[in-house]
């Protein structure tokens, strides 16, 4: 997968964030101005944290969840984990189900942080999926969210609602 996020100015990004799991390669680079790159992690934690990212953003790629068979697929008792084999070890992440089986749900107890003051830490890792509908031929969630628990709490990073849906082939 490849997620690419803009913050814009009329016509012109100011800050480009890529996230991208491709190949078993997971890699994080932040841009200025679209081109000018100010931020990037590679190596096997950047590729075991964008291998969860893709397996938790799963809800919103119905397709990858019926074809890709590197995904190894778990019962539990209150849902399913999903998990791949990454050079940066096992990527993890449990999906919870609400009433008319949707994932309402996504968690992994240990995701690589980047901190404040530059270190990594593994911490617990949570999102929640809301009010699924059908969006470019697919049933996704409209709604999502998701954040980190700190010591003293969860803290959302990124919350947003999906408006289009396009499945685009290589």
């Amino acid at each position: 997968f490849a997620w690419v996020a803009e913050m814009r100015a009329g016509p012109l990004p100011l800050v480009r964030v890529i996230d991208r799991y491709v190949d078993g390669d997971g890699r994080l680079e932040i841009r200025a101005l679209g081109a000018v790159r100010i931020g990037r992690d590679a190596g096997p934690e950047a590729t075991l944290g964008e291998a969860q990212r893709y397996l938790a953003e799963l809800p919103w790629a119905p397709d990858a969840i019926l074809t890709n068979r590197e995904i190894t697929w778990t019962e539990t008792a209150d849902g399913v984990t999903a998990a791949l084999e990454t050079a940066g070890g096992t990527a993890t992440v449990r999906f919870g189900f609400d009433a008319a089986g949707d994932i309402a749900t996504m968690a992994a107890e240990a995701r690589p942080a980047k901190l404040a003051d530059g270190t990594v830490a593994s911490l617990p890792w949570r999102g929640w999926f809301r009010d699924y509908a059908e969006i470019g031929g697919r049933r996704i969630p409209v709604q999502g969210e998701v954040g980190y628990v700190y010591p003293d709490g969860f803290e959302s990073y990124w919350r947003g609602r999906v408006t289009g849906y396009e499945v685009l082939s290589e």
